[in-house]
């Protein structure tokens, strides 16, 4: 946003890309000399997003004044440190998975979305033994028909 600009339009017809909106805003690049048209669904978030572009701009005025800057080396080491958290490693191969990332894929599938999960109860279904599943009386999935008679 260092080399960002940003201006208000009016709702109505904009002259620039020659269509007619409401609650917009423009972004001009002067770096890549690139316009951007941004709209928003109401008007109350279109002021949101005006008050946030004004607070951001405010902020860094703020930290040059104090001389506050990051080095660019320490903001990709923690960008780097991020992606490194965020992603899990795929085992190569056919699926084999070393010691070094099995406890990785294990708190992976334990962080499921708990509005993904089903309730859980304690025996939902009682489960037979191998002895008393009788192979010829096993249901089938399908039911297309009686079979050849």
């Amino acid at each position: 946003m260092d080399t960002c600009e940003v201006i208000n339009v009016a709702d109505g017809r904009e002259p620039q890309y020659n269509v007619t909106v409401r609650n917009a805003w423009k972004l001009r690049d002067s770096h890549s000399d690139k316009w951007y048209l941004l709209v928003a669904k109401t008007t109350v978030a279109k002021q949101r997003w005006l008050k946030a572009f004004q607070d951001e701009r405010k902020r860094v005025k703020d930290d040059t004044e104090n001389n506050f800057n990051i080095p660019f080396h320490v903001k990709q080491a923690v960008i780097t440190n991020f992606k490194q958290k965020n992603t899990i490693q795929k085992p190569k191969g056919k699926g084999h998975l070393s010691r070094a990332n099995t406890a990785e894929v294990i708190n992976s599938i334990n962080r499921v979305n708990a509005i993904a999960t089903l309730p859980r109860t304690k025996n939902r279904h009682k489960v037979k033994s191998e002895a008393a599943l009788d192979t010829s009386k096993i249901m089938k999935w399908f039911f297309f028909g009686k079979g050849k008679t």
